[in-house]
Formats: structure tokens, C-alpha cells, sequence
């Protein structure tokens, strides 16, 4: 849900906008993020709403696999990326 929330977002953005969103996602999660904490959230720019720890995590995942793919951000949600860029 959040994977494909993210790419429709993302893939209206230029290229610029994209690696800005990424950045602050990255900076986000720089303070450490509990993902099984689905009560606090946080706001970002590049989100619209309040985003749990997991939206902002992957967030973070799309935004790198669309700058830079194979990326390696810490956690493995390519199975998560594939279906959403698919569609299923």
C-alpha cells in the first residue's frame, strides 16, 4: 500500500524533486525508526499526511530504487517495490 502510495507520488516529480524527497527520507530515518511503531508519526515534506516509521521506510526504498536501483538502503523491500510497480 505504502510502495505504490509512493511511486504515483514520486512519479510525478522531476528528477531534482525525487533525489530532494529521498534525501529527506534518508535524514528521516537517521534518528532510528521503530517499524513496529504504528502510532508515532511524522510529517514530511516530500509526504503528504502523517507517515508512520514503515511509509517513511518505504518511501525511502522507492525513492533509491528510482535514483539509483540495487541500491542498498538497510532493508530489503524489493519483493514490495516489484509487486507495486506492477500493480499487484
Amino acid at each position: 500500500m505504502y510502495m505504490r502510495e509512493t511511486l504515483d507520488a514520486f512519479g510525478k516529480m522531476s528528477p531534482e524533486e525525487l533525489r530532494l524527497a529521498a534525501y529527506e527520507l534518508a535524514m528521516a530515518g537517521q534518528c532510528g525508526l521503530n517499524l513496529k511503531d504504528a502510532e508515532t508519526t511524522y510529517q514530511l515534506r516530500c509526504l503528504s499526511g502523517e507517515s508512520t516509521a514503515m511509509r517513511i521506510v518505504s518511501s525511502m526504498y522507492a525513492a533509491f530504487q528510482l535514483i539509483m536501483p540495487g541500491t542498498d538502503v538497510g532493508i530489503d523491500l524489493s519483493r514490495e517495490y516489484q509487486l507495486a510497480k506492477t500493480g499487484g
